[in-house]
C-alpha cells in the first residue's frame, strides 16, 4: 500500500504532534504526500514551527550529504580494486 496525504496527515496529527512535549521545528521535505499548508496549520495550532524545504535541496538534508560521501568512498574503493563485498563491508 502506498503512502497518501490523508494517511500521512492522520499520522502527523495523531502520532507525531502529540509525542512532542515542547515546541519543535518540524522540517519537511517535498514528498508528494506532504500537504504542506494543512501540516503547517496543524503544527502551528499545537505550538510548533513548520519549515518546508525548498524543492530538491540536498545541501539542507544531512542524509543526502551522507549518502553522497558514502557513494564516493565506495566508488573509490571499487576503482582501487576492492571487491564489491569489501566495499559494502566498509559501509557497515
Amino acid at each position: 500500500e502506498s503512502m497518501t496525504s490523508a494517511f500521512f496527515t492522520k499520522w502527523f496529527d495523531n502520532q507525531l504532534l502529540p509525542s512532542l512535549s515542547e515546541p519543535h521545528l518540524i522540517v519537511m521535505d517535498n514528498a508528494s504526500f506532504h500537504p504542506k499548508a494543512k501540516l503547517d496549520k496543524l503544527a502551528i495550532a499545537k505550538g510548533h514551527y513548520f519549515l518546508p524545504l525548498p524543492p530538491y535541496s540536498p545541501e539542507l538534508n544531512p542524509i543526502e550529504q551522507y549518502w553522497a560521501t558514502l557513494k564516493n568512498k565506495v566508488r573509490n574503493l571499487l576503482r582501487a580494486g576492492k571487491s564489491v563485498y569489501e566495499s559494502l563491508e566498509y559501509c557497515l
